[in-house]
């Protein structure tokens, strides 16, 4: 979402802005208005809210509160309104193609978090969770970290990112049992309104950055009630960010990235299998982000190897993150062993590969070239 606006004030005489309503109901009717292809005139078109539910938003990827409608969206009806009752409930923004009356909107609270958040004239964006857990339907589970085996509350805390751990009280093996007095279900739910059950991300997201957060947990045996500031979890493998490509490092042909996900993008069918093992796992003190071997670019002294994979070690220093690669690598001695997650490994002579780099660099017309102490020229972008 974005705000515009225009020099000349006169272009909003006459103009009546719309009011932003509440979350509906399901089963409420809807109009969606728009400008979708096909014509030229202004587009409505009626139709039912068939699910309010947590779903991920196509183009950040992220999981938010979202609102199903049968009402016909197509190309050229995102951004337009849904009004009920006179007031915007909703904003046309994704559809499933391959299926009927699979339509969703931003409901009117995700679009008053955006409006609040830009007050100050920045964008803090949304909090969320920082940890990740798992779900507590199994009555083993249950019984063995002490909650009854035929209840239905409390999720595990599963895993704390090493970021957050000076930021949050919770700890690994705590079961949640409420998030700000919200009664957190087995499933991972709670109750947004009678009968309406939404994933809890959507209590945090609700938040806006700063925000204190009340739990409820279970650890041990006993129930702790604390609160916290609301912050924005940072993970492993980072969400797409569509305002700036992630880095790469180029030597001897050898093209490594920082994985992220816009990189599935590339491959929303078949995404590579090596780089599923790591996707939205917690950081760590050693390992606070994922270098993949994306490509080769093809050369005498780099022929035979292989792509599509993730790097573990450099001269058997474990890697921890993008820049620490690239500084084991520019710091290594001659030999650069590259040892891989699959146990494969791929050998660089760095006398050889100053006149690699060069001739690849060339060849493939590649900027953000930088002369390297040790590796003559490479290739980096951040």
């Amino acid at each position: 979402m974005a705000v515009l606006t225009v020099d000349d004030t006169s272009f909003f005489h006459g103009v009546t802005p719309l009011e932003l309503g509440e979350l509906p109901n399901v089963e409420d009717k809807v109009t969606v208005i728009g400008y979708p292809a096909g014509g030229e005139e202004i587009s409505r078109s009626t139709g039912i809210v068939s699910r309010i539910e947590v779903q991920p938003y196509l183009h950040s990827l992220k999981r938010f509160l979202t609102i199903q409608v049968d009402a016909a969206i197509n190309p050229g009806n995102s951004g337009g309104p849904a009004i009920m009752d006179g007031k915007v409930v909703g904003m046309a923004m994704q559809r499933i193609s391959s299926m009927q009356g699979m339509n969703y909107l931003v409901p009117a609270p995700v679009i008053l978090h955006f409006l609040s958040d830009i007050e100050d004239g920045r964008v803090d964006g949304f909090p969320d969770l920082p940890v990740f857990y798992q779900t507590m339907e199994n009555p083993m589970l249950r019984e063995y970290f002490g909650l009854s085996r035929e209840g239905d509350n409390g999720i595990l805390v599963v895993a704390v990112n090493y970021e957050e751990r000076a930021q949050t009280l919770l700890k690994e093996n705590d079961v949640i049992l409420e998030i700000d007095g919200h009664r957190v279900l087995s499933n991972g739910k709670y109750e947004l309104a009678p009968a309406m059950l939404v994933d809890i991300g959507h209590i945090m997201s609700a938040h806006q950055v700063g925000d204190t957060v009340t739990y409820t947990v279970l650890r041990r045996g006993k129930t702790h009630r604390f609160q916290e500031t609301a912050v924005p979890r940072t993970e492993l493998v980072p969400q797409t960010s569509h305002s700036a490509n992630p880095p790469y490092y180029i030597v001897c042909g050898f093209v490594f990235i920082e994985h992220n996900m816009s990189y599935y993008e590339l491959f929303t069918r078949y995404p590579p299998s090596t780089v599923q093992i790591y996707d939205y796992k917690s950081r760590r003190e050693d390992r606070r982000s994922i270098v993949y071997l994306h490509n080769v670019l093809p050369h005498e002294e780099n022929t035979g190897y292989f792509t599509d994979a993730l790097v573990r070690s450099v001269n058997d220093v474990r890697v921890k993150s993008f820049e620490d690669f690239v500084r084991l690598v520019e710091s290594s001695p001659r030999w650069v062993r590259i040892r891989f997650e699959d146990d494969r490994l791929i050998v660089i002579d760095k006398d050889r590969a100053g006149a690699v780099n060069e001739a690849v660099l060339q060849t493939y017309r590649i900027p953000f070239a930088f002369r390297s102490l040790n590796l003559g020229m490479a290739a980096m972008s951040r």
